[in-house]
């Protein structure tokens, strides 16, 4: 496009941005080199349909990495703010894709070329739940069965595969680490059983939470990854 900015936000139709929204994560965005990438994220306030509070989304405490990214989608693309080199490599990295999740997708790009990440434990957006959200927040028990059944129907591994196709295009311009890490997935993702479940244990994939790991050793175990 002939405009540029220097910021850029996802949004979401039905989300509701906080006053101090914007302001939050361009206030982050600012104190970031103009030429590194840049990926902001945060926290959400859940709301149902009609705009009651719900609660919040877990507050994940780990740090945001590529061991972390390619298997789990840290944060909500209603939240998420690039500087303009973040929002360039994601163009490059996204040509092709068939791609299911781009809030994900985008987590994954920044660590795999290794932008700056920070995800902020305070938030500024109401999430609203309703029926047609495609995965939904990552809250609680019915949060995490939800996720079984798309892991037992086989989607994540889907999305896994296209993830692993798409990066593997653009290795070139990932980090060496990333580029270890991306093997090291493929080869947990493909082998036999004993084989990926050692592969998995010496691993430093990593999901958010207690359950979340869980959940990510069963894919392990059900070939499911």
């Amino acid at each position: 496009s002939r405009y540029g900015a220097d910021y850029y936000f996802f949004s979401d139709q039905d989300d509701v941005w906080h006053p101090d929204k914007m302001r939050r994560a361009i206030e982050w965005l600012q104190l970031q080199p103009a030429d590194q990438p840049a990926l902001y994220c945060s926290k959400t306030r859940l709301i149902d349909e009609a705009g009651q509070p719900l609660g919040y989304s877990p507050l994940f405490s780990r740090t945001p990495a590529f061991a972390n990214a390619m298997v789990q989608s840290l944060a909500g693309g209603n939240t998420m703010a690039m500087n303009d080199a973040m929002r360039r490599v994601l163009i490059v990295l996204s040509e092709g894709a068939a791609l299911r999740s781009h809030d994900w997708w985008a987590y994954i790009v920044a660590t795999a070329v290794g932008a700056t990440c920070y995800y902020d434990p305070e938030a500024f957006v109401d999430y609203r739940q309703h029926e047609n959200n495609q995965v939904g927040s990552n809250r609680g028990m019915r949060a995490f069965f939800s996720r079984l059944q798309l892991l037992f129907l086989g989607e994540f591994s889907d999305w896994n595969k296209n993830h692993i196709e798409q990066l593997e295009r653009y290795a070139h311009l990932l980090t060496p680490s990333a580029r270890r890490q991306l093997f090291l997935f493929k080869k947990i993702k493909t082998a036999h059983f004993a084989s990926r479940l050692f592969f998995y244990l010496r691993s430093p994939f990593y999901r958010q939470t207690i359950l979340g790991n869980a959940g990510l050793l069963l894919a392990v175990l059900l070939r499911r990854l």
